[in-house]
């Protein structure tokens, strides 16, 4: 029998030798059978000291399963009970503090607590599975693969061990068994994981302060399970990556990695063949018996690796990212052993420091400003294809080209959209537990945190997106710790920047990361982006800031906090707030009050959130935009909430887009008229390698009356990737203290984009020494209650649906017929007038204001039912009534 195999040849385990031998295993039939297997449908779990009999018994066919848990694999423990209904929904009210094992204090940081000696979560679980194995011709080998598993496990197939927990461990690493000699076609094969989560000495998974932490930390299968075949040599992270000729282009120089692995106990010769854009590279292998080796194949040894003028990938506002299809295949006597595809991308990133110290990346040889958000998966890992794919493309949506991932491993979705997509992906551990305690760290721990560095970067390094991998979060690691990061790095050959940490640090091996992490996490006005000028100002690179609280719309608040607790705020928004310095929303609320108004109640609350985020993201975007490349990057922090939260988001938990999401949106645009909170200038930022000539500018200063006040117009041209002010809005002494400011962008009669402030002529003032990391306070207010004067507005809305190549379509005309102006119509699409609104959807813009007399079409993408279904479009303005419309064909 051969042994099993964890990347490496494992010893089968010993032990269970007062256990009843299993059953003997029928021949393998000698068919093709499959090549893939997903194992994803009829598993259970349960607790295991709920369930009788030995190991061996547990994972041998016919033991009985009455009484466990059905689920589908990806699955956590605690999401797998939720699915089943034995645990309510944990996003409503307090529902997950009635889960067991929820008994640490409200608002504590859980991911530093251990788990309670009555938690059901602190031992370990069973996932088991029965299916039927098609068979395999002879000759070729069968491979379990696990791809996630959170935190260890001992693995058994039909009563045989296969693997135990200490080397099945961590959350982050792929394992491969080899189990050709454990499967059965003649009947069904049963497939067993006792289950443990991480403790406090583990490298696991984590949240912060960004939500709660479910009880059993996500243990459990947290990415596919599946068996594949392979002949005698096997394919493992096959990859190629990019080098331009001077940096700039035309010519590539492409270098291609791969793992070979011989199964046999003889030698084997072999054939790598790599086909791509009608090019073929063979290149022949000589393994020794089970000998595992990466292969690397060079430009200057192959000249078919060597490209005149490919298509190069790009983020989204520099150009087209390209894609190349590419096969790999190894063949031992002329027939496949193990073959793959991929699409891959020709570009080059590298990083430096600018005169000033900051860190400033280059796609294909020109500099790019990063301006992206940071990512959480759900709070109990639930995370289908589609809803990351949603993701992705709000990101692409939103005009951001940056995802940032902190210690959460991302999934093959995520990357494979955002190569399609032009959205760059930046990567690195996290913060704040045990990831950063290098001074308590096991040799475990070594082991796991270099198994799974290396298992993310071989993942991460086959994809064009990738734009940089930072070995720490809020620390550098400890010396040794990131020598070791820096090696296991040049040993794969990895392709992209490498930075020490996202914060301002200096390491012996790294040097200095050329980053920024000062804050603020917590509200700050609009005009603290353009005038700090010592923390997370615009200037240099910012890998996480925020503005604070992000209140979602009234219908995302009405799902999650129960009728008795809407309305005040109370424990229950407090415990959707967030954990240690972020459970309350005081400095929003400040802010909210003096320079809005008090809230009359939630509705009233949720509305003035949606100006409040509009305002004070699009601020820091445009703030950043307007000095690069004296600012270099930011990160949002963050793009999204793993349950519904008041903090942070760009768009909620049901993906719902708010305020947050179209200030982000209209910030970013890759050409772009702006206005400066801090010197009144009104700017031209062009993020395209194009220039644009022959454009307008034009400002209409405007009172809450709706009465144009002022008019400044300017022509504009712009060079690519170029930054220009048109003109400063005076400071005009007949301004009302609150009134608006309408920034519109023309070519010609075409509206290009329109950009509408609402100002005071009070002034935002700040105290810069109360700076604490989390924020800077605000001694006076801006007076924006003046919006409250605004006469009301109508306007008339039609919609029509349409289908094209991209899917479903929807336009929303609005026209305003009367003499006042509609300021903030949000404009949204449901199956039903009282129904909820339709996710995920991407419209052209929303939240707008149209002057007197003005019509503006609005265009959504989304998935709408079959032809016949009643579609209501909904608006609703700040001075506009409440209008529905009925979508036609």
């Amino acid at each position: 029998m051969k042994a099993a195999r964890l990347a490496i040849v494992l010893s089968v385990l010993a032990g269970c030798e007062h256990d009843p031998p299993p059953p003997p295993l029928c021949p393998i039939t000698a068919t093709p059978g499959t090549s893939v297997l997903p194992l994803s449908t009829g598993w259970q779990v349960r607790a295991a000291e709920e369930v009788g009999g030995s190991d061996v018994a547990v994972a041998t066919t016919g033991y009985s399963v009455a009484g466990w848990h059905a689920t589908d694999v990806p699955a956590t423990v605690v999401g797998a009970l939720v699915g089943d209904g034995t645990y309510p929904d944990p996003f409503p009210g307090m529902n997950l503090r009635t889960y067991p094992g929820v008994d640490y204090r409200v608002g504590a940081g859980f991911f530093n607590l251990e788990m309670s000696d009555e938690s059901p979560f602190r031992k370990p679980w069973w996932y088991r599975t029965e299916f039927a194995w098609p068979g395999h011709a002879a000759g070729r080998h069968a491979w379990l693969r696990l791809d996630g598993v959170n935190h260890r496990a001992n693995v058994f197939l039909n009563g045989r061990p296969l693997a135990d927990d200490t080397q099945i461990v961590g959350t982050f690493r792929r394992f491969e068994l080899e189990v050709t000699d454990s499967l059965t076609s003649c009947g069904p094969n049963a497939l067993a994981l006792k289950v443990r989560a991480q403790r406090l000495q583990d490298l696991g998974w984590n949240f912060v302060d960004w939500n709660p932490g479910p009880p059993d930390k996500d243990m459990g299968l947290w990415r596919p399970v599946s068996i594949y075949t392979t002949g005698a040599v096997r394919l493992r992270w096959p990859r190629i990556s990019s080098v331009l000729d001077g940096g700039v282009g035309p010519g590539a120089r492409l270098t291609v990695r791969a793992e070979l692995e011989n199964a046999e106990s003889q030698a084997v010769d072999a054939t790598f063949t790599i086909a791509f854009d009608d090019r073929v590279l063979r290149v022949p292998v000589k393994l020794a018996a089970h000998e595992l080796r990466e292969l690397v194949i060079l430009p200057d040894e192959h000249p078919e690796l060597v490209l005149g003028s490919p298509r190069l990938w790009w983020p989204f506002s520099l150009g087209e990212p390209a894609l190349h299809d590419v096969r790999f295949t190894i063949e031992v006597d002329g027939t496949a052993s193990d073959e793959t595809t991929q699409r891959f991308g020709i570009r080059e990133i590298t990083s430096e420091l600018t005169d000033e110290g900051y860190r400033l990346f280059r796609v294909n040889g020109h500099p790019f400003q990063i301006r992206g958000a940071g990512w959480t998966p759900d709070i109990l890992l639930r995370e289908p294809a589609e809803r990351i794919i949603a993701d992705v493309d709000y990101v692409r949506d939103m005009n951001l080209n940056t995802i940032r991932l902190e210690g959460k491993s991302g999934f093959p979705a995520m990357y494979d959209r955002a190569d399609e997509l032009g959205v760059l992906i930046l990567a690195g551990f996290c913060c704040c537990d045990r990831w950063e305690m290098w001074g308590d760290w096991t040799d475990e721990n070594r082991r796991v945190a270099v198994g799974s560095l290396r298992d993310q970067a071989r993942e991460l390094a086959a994809h064009p997106s990738v734009l940089a991998w930072m070995n720490g979060s809020d620390n550098v690691p400890a010396d040794d710790v990131e020598k070791l990061y820096y090696e296991t790095m040049a040993q794969l050959g990895w392709p992209n920047p490498q930075l020490p940490s996202a914060a301002a640090t200096n390491s012996p091996t790294g040097g200095p990361s050329g980053v920024k992490m000062p804050g603020p996490y917590q509200w700050v006005p609009p005009v603290y982006w353009s005038t700090d000028t010592g923390a997370g100002g615009a200037f240099g690179f910012d890998t996480e800031t925020s503005a604070g609280a992000a209140i979602p719309p009234l219908e995302s608040l009405e799902r999650f906090l129960p009728p008795d607790h809407r309305w005040p705020y109370d424990e229950v928004w407090a415990y959707h707030s967030g954990t240690a310095d972020f459970v309350y929303l005081n400095e929003y609320d400040n802010g909210l009050n003096a320079r809005y108004g008090a809230p009359t109640g939630i509705e009233d609350y949720a509305r003035k959130g949606q100006l409040v985020a509009y305002e004070g993201v699009r601020a820091m975007f445009e703030a950043y935009a307007r000095r690069k490349y004296h600012a270099t990057g930011v990160i949002q922090w963050m793009l999204n909430n793993a349950w519904p939260g008041l903090l942070w988001h760009l768009y909620d938990v049901y993906l719902k887009p708010g305020g947050g999401y179209f200030g982000a949106k209209i910030a970013n645009e890759t050409l772009h008229a702006q206005f400066g909170y801090d010197d009144h200038a009104v700017i031209v930022v062009n993020h395209a390698l194009t220039p644009r000539v022959g454009l307008t500018v034009r400002a209409h200063v405007i009172a809450p009356s709706g009465v144009e006040l002022h008019l400044l117009s300017a022509p504009v041209s712009v060079e690519a990737d170029g930054v220009v002010t048109a003109f400063t809005v005076p400071a005009y002494g007949d301004l009302p203290r609150t009134y608006l400011l309408v920034v519109d962008l023309d070519e010609g009669a075409a509206r290009l984009t329109r950009n509408v402030y609402w100002l005071s002529t009070e002034p935002d003032v700040l105290d810069w020494d109360t700076n604490n990391g989390f924020v800077t306070q605000t001694v006076s207010y801006a007076d924006l209650k003046g919006l409250h004067d605004m006469p009301m507005s109508s306007l008339t809305m039609t919609a029509t649906r349409t289908h094209d190549d991209a899917g479903d379509l929807v336009r929303v005309t609005l026209m305003n017929p009367g003499t006042m102006l509609a300021f903030f119509e949000r404009v949204e699409l449901a199956l039903g007038d009282n129904e909820r609104e339709l996710v995920p959807v991407r419209w052209s813009d929303n939240y707008v204001t149209l002057l007197p007399g003005e019509t503006r079409v609005l265009e959504a993408r989304v998935a709408l039912p079959p032809s016949g279904t009643a579609i209501t479009v909904r608006g609703e303005g700040w001075n506009v009534a409440r209008s529905t419309a009925l979508l036609t064909e």
